[in-house]
């Protein structure tokens, strides 16, 4: 996403400095093959912004802040509005912001609440629960418990990230809600 690729000499290098050991958590990771660089989600996104008739909702990870940014990015090129639902995408938004890991474009952040103001053509939300937690805001969104935001048809929601094993049940569950109320 920001042009740097991993540096594989230095970790080859590290290893022959006495480290014996690299932990990294990836979901997945039993699956053959090669994942998909941020530039190809971007690539994909792009055609929803393009083509969606109402709000879009996004659903990620509350830490992915690359993927926070390819939203932010794309809502600017396609004249959208962005709003936040979830505390912890909130939190590390507002750090990432701070610590400068996160470009916002100028006007494109607005308040959840504020959303009301646009036409829904207009408006992108940003929401934790891909995963169909219960509490998240997506599964709360679905739920009519969002004081901010209600599904209506036109909606366009996208699960931005695979279901981790074990929470498919939920996911689907959240998706049917979904799609019977109107949301594509």
């Amino acid at each position: 996403m920001d042009g740097i690729r991993t540096d594989f000499s230095t970790l080859a290098r590290m290893g022959d400095d006495g480290v014996l050991l690299l932990l990294s958590d990836c979901v997945h990771v039993e699956t053959p093959g090669y994942t998909p660089s941020e530039m190809e989600v971007s690539k994909a996104l792009d055609g929803y912004f393009r083509e969606a008739p109402g709000r879009i909702l996004i659903a990620t990870f509350g830490s992915l802040i690359s993927r926070v940014q390819i939203i932010l990015d794309l809502a600017y090129k396609h004249r959208r509005k962005v709003a936040l639902a979830g505390r912890s995408l909130e939190n590390n938004t507002a750090m990432a912001r701070e610590l400068g890991y996160l470009d916002v474009p100028p006007d494109t952040l607005v308040p959840l609440q504020d959303t009301k103001r646009f036409e829904d053509r207009d408006v992108v939300i940003i929401c934790t629960g891909a995963q169909g937690e219960p509490m998240a805001a997506l599964n709360r969104i679905t739920n009519g418990d969002n004081r901010w935001v209600k599904i209506v048809e036109g909606d366009t929601v996208i699960l931005s990230a695979t279901p981790i094993p074990g929470n498919e049940t939920s996911v689907s569950r959240m998706i049917n809600n979904l799609f019977s109320q109107g949301a594509d």
